[in-house]
């Protein structure tokens, strides 16, 4: 009985260990995928939510917030020239703390 008890607790505990390294490598993806789009595509991030707030009438510039994270993001949007398309400035914040800031030359 008492080694079956401390399997179960070794087993749950290594269930919560497993299942809490799938959620920050879900998180560490979804973090650099957007961080790939807004610093080198310079296109709009995925995973985030545009605070109304912030938006402007220019098709996306604006505060995007993500689970820890968030982009300040300028740009023109709804250009029809394609070589100014895109996020022209953007400033990442991860907790917080500003962490990079982007500006298209």
């Amino acid at each position: 009985n008492v080694t079956l008890e401390l399997y179960v607790r070794k087993s749950k505990g290594k269930r919560i260990f497993v299942f809490i390294m799938i959620l920050l490598i879900l998180w560490i993806s979804v973090f650099t995928i957007d961080y790939y789009r807004v610093m080198h595509l310079y296109e709009k991030p995925i995973f985030t939510v545009l605070s109304k707030d912030t938006a402007l009438k220019d098709g996306g510039s604006g505060k995007y917030c993500g689970l820890g994270y968030q982009y300040d993001i300028e740009g023109h949007f709804i250009s029809e020239k394609e070589e100014i398309k895109g996020v022209t400035n953007a400033t990442l914040f991860v907790f917080g703390n500003k962490i990079n800031k982007m500006n298209k030359k």
